[in-house]
């Protein structure tokens, strides 16, 4: 399986393997923090959730005054503005039976079965994640895109923490599935476009396509009839909620 051409694509988009993966120690690892669809571990850092529609109240710089405004009053321009956060980051969980996810410390498999590697790109801000008066983690809130890979492995210990690593994988025929790229928080005629669906198929052709609608939507982000409305998009716990906000992603 040639996947030269994966290299470029990837940087671009800052969602080469093994650099975004989460190292956290055996004990932190048996410290789980619950949440409404997954478990994820205390001290793993965010993990991403199904997005929800963000209406949080900011500040910007409006004609030299200092305005603070609930977000989806901000204009397109003044939203991307103030996103002036990038992060490219990669998550592997594992999928049991019920559908629920649980996150991993670290990107191998640790088992055959069903995992769902999410690669996100996003432009963000973070702000506390406040339930009943006391702070319970921190929310990541903004627009991106997300790459998921829904995958069934036939072997222990293959690295999941890239999309280079998984396409070497399914060219080893160890294992197989889908993947499907949406945006966050951006939409347009040609964004709608431009997004290719679900590709049935991991392999070299499916993952040049996922990876070149990534940038050609990514190019679109400040383009004028692109309508930007931040969302929640990832979450770092320090205690167990049954927030609304906190649902593990829509497979």
């Amino acid at each position: 399986m040639k996947l030269n051409f994966v290299a470029p694509l990837l940087a671009m988009l800052g969602l080469l393997g093994g650099c975004t993966t989460t190292a956290i120690s055996s004990a932190e690892a048996m410290n789980m923090v619950t949440g409404a669809g997954f478990n994820a571990s205390k001290g793993a850092g965010f993990v991403p959730i199904e997005p929800t529609i963000a209406q949080s109240q900011v500040t910007v710089n409006r004609n030299g005054q200092l305005v603070t405004t609930d977000i989806r009053l901000l204009t397109n321009q003044e939203t991307l503005d103030f996103l002036a956060d990038t992060q490219s980051k990669v998550a592997v969980s594992k999928v049991d039976k019920n559908g629920n996810l649980t996150y991993l410390a670290g990107s191998l498999s640790a088992e055959k079965g069903r995992y769902v590697v999410v690669m996100d790109y996003t432009k963000f801000f973070i702000e506390d994640m406040i339930e009943n008066g006391k702070k319970i983690g921190r929310l990541k809130t903004g627009v991106g895109l997300r790459l998921f890979a829904d995958v069934k492995t036939s072997k222990v210990g293959i690295d999941l923490g890239g999309l280079l690593k998984i396409g070497l994988a399914a060219g080893r025929q160890e294992l197989s599935g889908s993947l499907e790229v949406r945006a966050i928080g951006v939409t347009s005629t040609d964004i709608d476009s431009l997004l290719p669906g679900t590709l049935p198929t991991i392999n070299e052709s499916s993952i040049q396509t996922a990876l070149e609608a990534m940038a050609a939507v990514k190019a679109k982000f400040r383009e004028r009839e692109t309508v930007v409305s931040p969302r929640h998009v990832a979450v770092e716990l320090v205690e167990s909620t049954q927030s609304s906000l906190v649902k593990a992603p829509g497979l």
